[in-house]
């Protein structure tokens, strides 16, 4: 998923009770993009081959999540912020692999990759083929992807619209 969905996504992840909660939507955020701030760089650079490794796997998030357990538990400062961004952390490799599953039946004819398994596993290991329903292209913007971004404007405009929106 590119940036405007995980943006989206940190947005619907931080809402509660039709709000959008402003004292969780920055830690939520910074988790939401996290992977990406990591992992992008470091291809680009071409230190990988991959444009998901670290920033990406389960490895890290759920040593972040084991982490806020610990913070929670003996009831640190801070905990309830390392909450959200983990919570930011975990909806942005949740919605990756959701919209690389909707991905390849849209477009590219594979359907998830190993990518959340490293450093033991990579995109080269596993993949499944599938039939795609579109020419095929290595990236595009998927209709889930489309569909996170409008529904999060939706329920924007929505909270701007009830008594004591943002």
């Amino acid at each position: 998923m590119n940036l405007a969905g995980h943006l989206a996504t940190a947005y619907l992840v931080a809402r509660r009770r039709r709000r959008v909660r402003w004292d969780r939507l920055g830690a939520v955020t910074v988790g939401a993009v996290a992977p990406d701030v990591i992992d992008k760089p470091v291809w680009l650079l071409g230190f990988s081959p991959y444009g998901r490794t670290v920033g990406h796997s389960l490895s890290l998030w759920g040593g972040a999540l084991v982490l806020w357990l610990v913070a929670g538990g003996a009831r640190l400062r801070g905990a309830r912020a390392l909450g959200w961004l983990v919570a930011g952390g975990l909806s942005h490799l949740l919605v990756d692999l959701v919209d690389d599953l909707v991905e390849g039946f849209q477009m590219s004819g594979f359907a998830f990759s190993a990518w959340a398994g490293w450093p033991w596993t990579n995109p080269d290991m596993w993949s499944w083929r599938v039939p795609h329903l579109a020419a095929t292209r290595a990236e595009g913007t998927t209709a889930l992807e489309l569909a996170t971004v409008a529904l999060c404007l939706a329920w924007m405009a929505r909270d701007r619209s009830l008594p004591g929106g943002g």
